[in-house]
């Protein structure tokens, strides 16, 4: 039985393979040139604007690398430093906190003449996120009608967070590993699926929810269909493989400090955790993601009755504000979508492992004192949110060009904060 049924998901898969076009329609590569030219007027715009605390602060002499962009940076030129008492107090921050697969690669480039320049590191993440884009593309045109995946493609290379392709940020690579990793799932390749997971891990914790869902859907797979024992071991090789870049770091980390969770306690340095009852509480209480509403009241207070808009503090108050309420918004519509997909598609390992990755933003970041930071960017991996929204907006053209319209001015507008100094979370 169980042999049966995995013969026909490689029968399927390769008949997906055989019946998607080998070259992308010219219109999906002209969504590329859409998000790359509203990044363009982004950072024309941003020069204009005032500037915000991190244009003289952490960013002070960035052109294209900003934010954990230095960080990545910084691991490359210089290696791992770890200080054992300072690295766990709140504002002391160390490099331990980023992952190793990418300013890795970033050493590699930087060997080359020129290429280790912030536009040489900026051209680097770009070109990942631009083979990130071409790569959801084609998934896309396996998985939905043409006209559906048309626009779960224009959504996913136009979402806001595009702006940190350019910024030296993983972001690119990491939905690459997301997209190889679900699309080797689905065609039964689980070893090509669990070895591009297993890089991922090796690149940003958001990868080991993808592996936790799929482990899990392997394993009610195995449950569902009565496989015999002998195929235990391969679930095993499976889990493992899927977050081998993690164990790797963590071994490496061990060696290097002699604390395999050095990756962890440095991440106290921008936020806390509460005990895990605490945690509970607080991912449990429908209030506290309501409180977003807070800062936006406070920061409409301010514009009208405090001016705001007229100091440096101000404005990074009033930016804050927005970008909680992007975040929280960001993650109502991916709950939505993602809901779609559960009901209508036929591989639920994608609309699990989408779940997997916002339940985990949801724990890690909304119920901790970080609350609604990095959404936009830590959702692009929950490939199922963008396939879910093609799904829904491709039945009706006005709803897709308005969808689109908001996102290309969210990505206009968050490149030119970017640009001007504040932060984009």
């Amino acid at each position: 039985m169980g042999t049966n049924i995995t013969n026909e998901a490689k029968i399927s898969g390769l008949v997906s393979h055989l019946t998607t076009p080998r070259r992308l329609p010219a219109k999906f590569i002209w969504l590329n040139v859409m998000a790359l030219t509203a990044m363009v007027v982004g950072l024309a715009l941003g020069c204009l604007l005032p500037q915000g605390p991190s244009f003289h602060n952490s960013n002070q002499g960035a052109v294209l690398i900003f934010f954990d962009g230095k960080w990545y940076q910084n691991i490359a030129l210089n290696g791992y430093r770890w200080d054992s008492i300072l690295g766990v107090l709140k504002g002391h921050y160390q490099n331990t906190a980023f992952f190793p697969l990418y300013p890795l690669i970033e050493r590699l480039l930087i060997t080359i003449p020129g290429m280790g320049s912030q536009y040489g590191l900026s051209f680097l993440s770009l070109v990942f996120g631009l083979w990130s884009n071409l790569a959801f593309s084609r998934l896309t045109l396996r998985l939905l009608p043409e006209r559906s995946a048309f626009w779960a493609s224009a959504f996913f290379i136009c979402w806001p967070a595009a702006c940190f392709l350019w910024m030296g940020y993983p972001t690119g690579l990491i939905n690459l590993c997301a997209i190889y990793c679900l699309q080797g799932y689905i065609e039964a390749r689980r070893f090509r699926a669990a070895i591009w997971c297993g890089l991922g891990s090796a690149i940003a914790p958001t990868m080991v929810f993808v592996a936790a869902a799929l482990c899990l859907h392997s394993a009610l797979k195995w449950v569902k269909e009565d496989t015999k024992p002998r195929e235990i071991p391969k679930l095993i090789a499976f889990g493992l493989l899927s977050v081998s870049g993690l164990l790797a770091f963590m071994a490496y980390m061990f060696l290097k400090f002699h604390d395999a969770f050095v990756f962890i306690k440095a991440q106290e340095a921008w936020g806390s955790s509460p005990n895990f009852v605490g945690h509970l509480v607080q991912f449990l209480d429908p209030i506290r993601y309501l409180v977003v509403f807070g800062f936006v009241v406070r920061a409409v207070d301010g514009v009208l009755y405090h001016h705001f808009l007229a100091t440096e503090t101000g404005r990074d108050t009033v930016n804050i504000a927005f970008q909680l309420l992007f975040d929280f918004f960001a993650v109502c519509l991916g709950i939505f979508a993602m809901s779609r997909t559960f009901r209508r598609f036929r591989h639920k390992e994608i609309s699990i492992a989408g779940l997997f990755v916002v339940l985990g933003y949801l724990w890690f970041m909304v119920s901790t004192t970080s609350y609604f930071v990095d959404g936009i960017r830590l959702l692009y991996p929950a490939v199922a949110l963008f396939l879910g929204m093609g799904d829904w907006a491709a039945k009706s053209k006005s709803r897709c060009c308005a969808l689109l319209g908001v996102f290309l001015l969210l990505l206009v507008v968050e490149t030119a904060l970017v640009k001007a100094g504040y932060s984009v979370i």
